[in-house]
């Protein structure tokens, strides 16, 4: 994925949800399925509860592609 890539889907999630507030994270994430990139906004909050840096967070249908599945996000923000 290249950076204009990248930019892209920034502006992508800024016309869906808007900027992202203070407790409200960017994160590029990959479909396990077809492959797919995309970008959604992560609740900084839930590490925080957590306690362990990491967050499990489901991704719906419709949102990256048509296939719904979990994103798995480390404490840098970053799916794994």
């Amino acid at each position: 994925m290249t950076r204009d890539d990248l930019d892209s889907l920034s502006s992508e999630v800024e016309r869906k949800f808007g900027k992202p507030d203070d407790t409200g994270i960017a994160v590029v994430v990959t479909c396990p399925e077809c492959g797919k990139s995309g970008v959604i906004v992560v609740d900084a909050g839930a590490f925080a509860e957590r306690g362990d840096g990491t967050c499990n967070y489901p991704v719906e249908g419709g949102i990256v592609c048509d296939h719904a599945f979990m994103a798995y996000i480390d404490a840098h923000f970053k799916a794994r």
